[in-house]
């Protein structure tokens, strides 16, 4: 796999997707946008509790299953490491069936659109 190598700003990086995981759940969450070239995908989660979206980045995608759209989104954050010491990511919500494995994960909110 493709996945990038570990580093402290990536560990940090990490944390900071759990935090906005764990703000936007519940929300609905759809397929945004897929760039094949890049294997980049962005899920948009937004809430009726929240104002604004989040936008999660998925970069380096490997394997993508599940629906395209789902409310009451729960996801969970599995970091992979190879014997390579590379790192991937699973993106994962139990109940919605949905998973991603991909080489790295980034979190924006607010992005336009915002409704």
């Amino acid at each position: 796999m493709d996945y990038q190598k570990s580093t402290d700003s990536q560990t940090k990086d990490e944390a900071k997707v759990r935090k906005f995981l764990s703000k936007w759940q519940g929300g609905e969450a759809c397929i945004w946008e897929y760039t094949v070239s890049h294997r980049n995908l962005t899920i948009r989660v937004v809430s009726k509790n929240l104002p604004g979206n989040l936008h999660i980045g998925c970069t380096l995608c490997e394997h993508i299953a599940g629906p395209v759209k789902w409310e009451g989104c729960s996801f969970d954050l599995e970091r992979q490491s190879a014997e390579s010491e590379e790192v991937g990511f699973v993106l994962r919500d139990e109940d919605s069936n949905f998973v991603v494995r991909c080489g790295g994960i980034e979190v924006f909110e607010n992005v336009k659109p915002v409704y």
